[in-house]
């Protein structure tokens, strides 16, 4: 049938859509437009993201090449990754002569579909969106070894949200992964006991000389990574697992292009499971690095656990009943990160712990057991941090301990998905497909009036944002008003005062729960689900529905309150009226140092470019009552 192939040509990746694109008719006629100013049609396109780019000299070859694939009607499936009805991508094109093909957009032919019609509130379940066995396959199949993975070539071909294989790790920014606190406790653990003074910590003597010695061998000029590998063995860097965590080991993969990996640090638990082979699973993975190297540390200690929960054949338990959490250690001379990994949605990496392992700042001046000098108050920073660590892998550790004791009384489950069938690898072992459960919050209790309530997840509200940690769950027993479908919503921050103040007026869902949680290190909010729908941008408001919105714009602001985001994404219409929804940014109207309240702000990364906001709206400017009134005026024609 007609069709369309995208033949990428720009050089420029300073921003997301800069993207120059050609489009290739069977006919040959070309015609042109960049993206960003969407042509209508790709909203129902399939992309192809190819494993490997087709390169040519030039132009008219590579035009030549697209000519042929349609001509015979060729099947790119096979090797790429489809995308259904994308409408923005980021390719890239690194050859600086010739030119390379990434991205294969095909377009149905005339006539053009019509715009689809507005989506309900519920939207596909986690089973239904995300296919986690296709994510597994490929990294198998197209990983290359960690340390070729992490050179800033590659880095920069997978690292974009086009790619299903993308680790979301904030590297661009626009790959920044879900809080990973809501997928295991051990993450929200480190976070609250890093931010802790290190002054009011009690280290023990092993602890001080621990974190004396990791100092003296960051802060030397080694020759090598061996060099450096061997000064970190002087000392238990840890204290778990064993003697040493700094020495290179060998993980066996089942196939691939990597028959084997061999991290420079790691710490596991090993259980023999009846009648089979030791199950390992890896608490800590950690990477070194001196200087100007071609491989990213972080990214490589990625690499590795990508490689581990998709391609280790003993791996296959473990990751049909867990998230595979992980500590990274990535050591670049003398700058130490600790990523949480965790494998859900995809593969996603969080930086728990960021320090220099040099001279600090001295703060501790008025203690006189540091003597105001520099090197006391390193100790003492890296003291905290490697405690920090060493409880954290040490909880995995029992995690761990206690999951693979279970596995032994749970028989290896059959694959789910439709039409699954063995596979060969690259080594010609006989390997069968599975379909993990889908990865979700492990906070699932909470208690009003001293009754308890268990939640069982079912959904994401919001699958195409990853990020979005919304989820629609069922609760048992049901809730005093007979209520047991429930929406959850993880955040930082919300506007607790300004949701119940809607909810008692029937203008927002009704909140059933909303506090801080420990073990998510977040806010938990649990409200009512509402069967009503979210409307897109252009969608208009009956007479009554913006009324209803004017007098909740009203209610909040003389409660001296302001809502912020007020957009028709944030707006629920259900039987002529509608319900606010996303009170993150709701906040006070004004300081009030008595109430200990301060007035709103933006956050700092709020979209500027594609809204058309109130005058005055800067990144982490204050919220005024002005600027609800200039979006409730863009929303309400008629009131």
């Amino acid at each position: 049938m007609p069709a369309y192939y995208a033949l990428c040509t720009s050089k420029s990746f300073s921003l997301e859509y800069d993207i120059e694109i050609h489009l290739l008719q069977r006919s040959g006629d070309t015609g042109e437009y960049v993206l960003g100013t969407m042509h209508r049609s790709l909203a129902q396109a399939r992309f192809f993201v190819l494993d490997s780019p087709v390169r040519k000299q030039s132009d008219e070859e590579l035009r030549n090449w697209c000519k042929e694939c349609i001509a015979n009607n060729d099947d790119l499936a096979p090797r790429a990754t489809v995308y259904e009805g994308w409408h923005v991508m980021k390719p890239e094109v690194e050859d600086s002569k010739g030119c390379a093909l990434k991205l294969a957009i095909v377009v149905p032919p005339p006539p053009l579909p019509s715009r689809p019609a507005t989506p309900s509130f519920g939207l596909p379940s986690i089973h239904e969106r995300y296919n986690r066995v296709e994510i597994l396959e490929k990294v198998a199949r197209s990983y290359g070894k960690p340390s070729s993975e992490a050179e800033p070539k590659n880095m920069r071909d997978r690292q974009h949200p086009s790619n299903i294989l993308a680790a979301y790790n904030g590297r661009p920014l626009h790959l920044a992964p879900p809080p990973i606190a809501i997928f295991h406790p051990v993450f929200a653990q480190m976070t609250r006991e890093s931010r802790e003074p290190a002054r009011f910590h009690d280290f023990t003597a092993d602890e001080i000389d621990a974190a004396y010695k990791f100092l003296l061998a960051c802060a030397q000029n080694h020759l090598d990574e061996a060099e450096f590998q061997e000064a970190l063995q002087d000392f238990n860097f840890i204290g778990t697992g064993r003697p040493h965590f700094w020495y290179e080991t060998s993980i066996k993969l089942s196939g691939g292009q990597t028959r084997s990996m061999r991290p420079d640090g790691c710490s596991f638990v090993d259980l023999v499971l009846p009648g089979s082979e030791a199950v390992r699973a890896y608490t800590a993975l950690g990477e070194l690095k001196l200087g100007e190297q071609k491989a990213d540390a972080s990214m490589q200690a990625m690499a590795t656990h990508m490689h581990l929960v998709s391609h280790n054949k003993r791996y296959e338990l473990i990751r049909q009943h867990s998230c595979c959490p992980v500590l990274l250690v990535a050591l670049s001379g003398d700058i130490l990160i600790v990523w949480g990994g965790a494998y859900g949605e995809r593969f996603l990496y969080q930086p728990l712990i960021t320090i220099r392992v040099g001279l600090q700042p001295s703060i501790y001046s008025d203690d006189p057991g540091f003597g105001g000098n520099h090197v006391g108050a390193s100790v003492l920073e890296v003291a905290k941090v490697l405690r920090v660590l060493k409880r954290g892998v040490n909880a995995l550790y029992t995690y761990y301990e206690g999951l693979l004791s279970s596995l032994s009384k749970i028989k290896e489950r059959k694959p789910s998905r439709p039409g699954c069938r063995a596979k060969s690898n690259a080594g010609g072992e006989r390997t069968q497909p599975f379909e993990p459960p889908p990865a979700s919050p492990h906070w699932s209790t909470f208690i009003i009036e001293e009754v308890p309530y268990k939640l069982q997840y079912t959904e994401m509200l919001v699958p195409d944002s990853i990020q979005n940690t919304v989820y629609c769950a069922t609760v048992t027993p049901p809730l005093n008003d007979g209520t047991d479908k429930v929406v959850v919503k993880f955040t930082h921050c919300y506007g607790e005062e300004g949701h119940r103040l809607l909810a008692d007026n029937g203008l927002a869902p009704k909140l059933y729960y909303c506090a801080y949680e420990h073990t998510v290190d977040m806010i938990v909010a649990v409200m009512a689900f509402m069967p009503g729908k979210v409307s897109g941008s252009r969608v208009s408001l009956s007479h009554k529905q913006q009324g209803d919105l004017k007098r909740a714009v009203d209610l909040l602001h003389g409660a001296d309150l302001v809502f912020g985001d007020l957009r028709m994404p944030n707006i629920i219409t259900y039987d002529d009226t509608v319900a606010l929804v996303d009170f993150e940014w709701c906040g006070a109207a004004v300081d009030d140092t008595e109430k200990g309240k301060r007035q709103a702000r933006y956050p700092v990364d709020i979209n500027l470019s594609d809204i058309e906001w109130a005058p005055g709206v800067r990144r982490y400017g204050r919220i005024e009552k002005a600027h609800d009134l200039f979006m409730l005026e863009s929303l309400c024609t008629d009131v």
